[in-house]
């Protein structure tokens, strides 16, 4: 059995000569890379093992060139360092990276056992008092414990009419286009940018019981997901210079608009938040009493915390990264699901049968459950989270209280309690020992083996889940269902169908692959988006 030593000074895994796990080779070639990674050693890093492999003891920005540089790069280095070194690679001087997915669940343990964030990592989100940025484990579990009622499967189905109301706004904008089409506008349009608005509509209005009305917008205002992109480039400098995010939210608002408009609009949509929260506790906002049901802050401020963790600025943290969190995976796993349904005519065939069948009338809603019964979309869905990612990075888990003890079959690893270790959805969801043909879009998979659930780690597992995971869900499956209940393709048409859609200039390896990983899944920079031309019958 491998021991992996710790150091305490920095709780730096320090490696014994006589088995050293490798990581990245510390010897350059470019002088750009060499000034970067020279001006960043870590003398408290031991140098090289004395086994003659190449590892990262004596560099602490490493991560920055492939990231920063390079530009979200370093997780396909890291896969490149598994497949050179091993299932397990050490990826900075105190970090544990993971390959064989079985290893998952012990990383990401569930409430009996405790996990830390690593703050490191954290501190790229730039959202000091939001659970998602929170890293000790009792901290993390009181916030999470006044959100988690709200976010519950039953308060999902309670509002789902919330969610139905911002689906069918967007169904009205698809036949808006299709009305353009007929006038021979010809005006393709960008998925990632309308289910962006679905999704930011739908969080803003379930959790803040207001709307944002990005989806009633000509051109879906989408400030938000432009935004969003910023800030996660922006995160991976910030795990380098922690400073970086206090300094963008802290610079006056002129300032801010000259350099970026959707950032400017993002500290506005932050002030409002502050606002909202401050009117609640004041007692001038009283608007929840004519609304369907309360905010995410009338959760909080009538919850069992302390005053302390009350506070307007920890509060506008929780809503903002909730907001955030709350629509990127969604209004990017639908932009793909989309895209795959069109490009495999057979599984889109296959998914319009399921769907003609159990709703005969679909101008009528139809309850989230029923929904959920439905095994080709439910395949549909989840194969369309495998291949969007979700968060897409490595999340860092820390086990203060116990060693971690992994074995592949062949060997084992016992790492010692404060090393911080990670896994990243990218990997586990294109291995192709769990997931033959893994770059097949193949719903039929999730049906055949149900085994392949605990598999799906989109929303990550654990005691740190996404705490939204039921309402993305919700999303998926109303948006999916709607969608391609009245909708085909030139390959599938039905009885009752109201149109067809076609993609317009779009390629997997352009506009749906993942080429960077910025927290989020994003891909070539040369995309326009995932875009269809939507002509009605």
């Amino acid at each position: 059995m491998d021991m992996l030593q710790c150091r305490a000074c920095h709780l730096s895994p320090i490696f014994q000569p006589h088995r050293s796990l490798p990581g990245p080779e510390n010897r350059c070639r470019n002088l750009l890379v060499r000034a970067l990674l020279s001006s960043s050693l870590d003398p408290s890093i031991s140098p090289r093992s004395s086994s003659g492999e190449p590892c990262l003891d004596t560099v602490l920005r490493y991560e920055f060139y492939y990231d920063v540089v390079l530009g979200g790069q370093y997780t396909f280095r890291i896969l490149d360092l598994h497949k050179q070194y091993g299932p397990v690679v050490r990826i900075n001087p105190r970090e544990l990276h993971f390959y064989p997915p079985q290893f998952y669940e012990e990383i990401y343990a569930g409430p009996t056992r405790r996990r830390d964030r690593w703050e490191r990592y954290t501190q790229g989100f730039g959202m000091p008092g939001a659970g998602a940025s929170t890293n000790p484990h009792d901290l993390h579990k009181a916030r999470r414990a006044a959100l988690s009622p709200y976010f519950s499967m039953q308060s999902v189905r309670k509002l789902q009419g919330v969610i139905e109301e911002k689906a069918d706004l967007l169904m009205a904008r698809f036949r808006e286009f299709g009305d353009m089409r007929k006038e021979d506008a010809r005006k393709p349009l960008n998925l990632e940018v309308a289910f962006a608005a679905y999704a930011y509509d739908v969080i803003t209005e379930y959790a803040f019981a207001r709307s944002e009305h990005h989806l009633e917008a000509e051109d879906f205002d989408p400030w938000m997901l432009k935004a969003a992109s910023s800030t996660s480039s922006l995160g991976q400098i910030a795990k380098q210079m922690y400073w970086l995010f206090w300094l963008v939210l802290n610079i006056p608002d002129w300032m801010a608009q000259k350099l970026d408009a959707n950032a400017s609009r993002y500290l506005q949509f932050k002030r409002d938040i502050k606002n909202q929260i401050e009117n609640i506790r004041n007692g001038v906002d009283t608007s929840h009493k004519t609304a369907s049901h309360p905010t995410i802050f009338h959760e909080i401020l009538d919850s069992s915390l302390p005053a302390a963790e009350k506070r307007t600025s920890r509060l506008a943290d929780e809503g903002a990264t909730v907001v955030s969190a709350g629509a990127v995976t969604t209004g990017w796993t639908l932009p793909v699901t989309v895209f795959y349904l069109l490009s495999n005519p057979a599984v889109l065939q296959h998914l319009k049968q399921e769907l003609y069948e159990a709703i005969p009338d679909p101008t009528k809603p139809t309850a989230l459950p029923e929904l959920e019964r439905l095994p080709y979309l439910t395949g549909v869905i989840q194969e369309g989270l495998r291949l969007s990612y979700g968060i897409c990075t490595r999340l860092e888990r820390i086990a203060r209280d116990e060693a971690l003890v992994f074995n592949d079959g062949e060997r084992s690893w016992t790492v010692p309690p404060g090393t911080p270790c990670s896994m990243t959805s990218y990997m586990i969801h294109r291995n192709p020992d769990i997931f033959p043909s893994p770059h097949e879009y193949r719903p039929e998979r999730w049906i055949e083996n149900p085994r392949l659930d605990k598999y799906l780690v989109s929303f990550s597992k654990g005691k740190m889940q996404c705490l939204g995971i039921n309402l993305a869900y919700a999303e998926l499956y109303l948006m999916v269902a709607k969608l391609f209940r009245v909708y085909g393709s030139r390959e599938v048409k039905f009885d009752g169908d109201v149109g067809r859609l076609e993609l317009f200039e779009t390629t997997f390896e352009k506009d749906v692959d993942m080429r960077e990983d910025r927290f989020i899944p994003l891909p070539s920079r040369d995309t326009k988006g995932v875009r269809v031309l939507v002509e009605l019958y």
